[in-house]
């Protein structure tokens, strides 16, 4: 005779180890590491200089003394190139020093024109426009740019709706003259980034990341009830025969 309860107990158990599969993917797929692309560039000395006359050099040759160089620097620009709707990303835009040479036994391996420290305050300036993604900070952001450290510019992420963003990070370079004269900025960098914000069924990261961790628990209870009663009735049975 077929046995109704036993039926909807197999069915039950059947449920909750299909509520508990699927939980853990979505819970899995709220949790994890989102991809980032790493960007490098290299910036000649020429790149970065001013000519004697205080106009930028751009391919000219800045291994003389009629240039003004801060040196050659390196760019590494670190992104994510997908997102979780409703989850932060973290843009970093790196203006480094270049790698020692093995062997030079030099502290740094920047060399500096010895006057444009001298006759110029420099500073790098940098803006993320990324059209449709909230992010900050918004608007110019300016840093001193020394000769023997690197400088880092941070933005933070907040997609608030599904779809592919595309920007650019742009980087100038600004010469601030110590004394009376005119200002210069040349352009360094504008590096384009793509940015896909994507969703699990219409579901943000902490969406996924709630239902999946209230379907693990659920799924569970339904799928293991009878081993969590098995285990109960063990321990009491144990218990008594102690006490007997």
């Amino acid at each position: 005779m077929y046995n109704t309860p036993v039926a909807f107990q197999k069915l039950r158990r059947i449920f909750g180890v299909l509520l508990m599969i699927l939980s853990l993917a979505t819970l899995t797929w709220g949790l994890r590491s989102g991809d980032y692309l790493l960007q490098t560039t290299d910036l000649a000395p020429s790149d970065l200089a001013l000519s004697a006359a205080g106009q930028p050099t751009g391919s000219v040759s800045t291994s003389g003394t009629n240039a003004l160089a801060p040196g050659p620097r390196t760019l590494a620009l670190s992104y994510p190139t997908s997102l979780r709707l409703g989850d932060a990303g973290t843009l970093r835009l790196t203006v480094g020093l270049p790698p020692l040479e093995p062997g030079s036994g030099q502290t740094n391996n920047n060399p500096t024109s010895p006057d444009i420290y001298g006759s110029y305050n420099l500073v790098l300036q940098s803006h993320l426009d990324l059209p449709g993604m909230a992010h900050t900070p918004t608007g110019e952001v300016s840093q001193a740019l020394p000769p023997d450290k690197p400088v880092v510019f941070i933005w933070y992420l907040r997609p608030n709706a599904p779809g592919v963003f595309s920007g650019k990070v742009w980087l100038h370079l600004r010469f601030v003259p110590r004394a009376t004269a005119q200002e210069k900025r040349i352009l360094l960098a504008a590096q384009q980034i793509d940015v896909q914000v994507i969703t699990l069924m219409g579901m943000s990261g902490s969406q996924a990341r709630l239902f999946g961790s209230l379907g693990l628990v659920l799924g569970g209870f339904l799928a293991l009830d009878g081993v969590v009663s098995w285990g109960f009735e063990q321990l009491v049975k144990r218990k008594k025969g102690q006490e007997t």
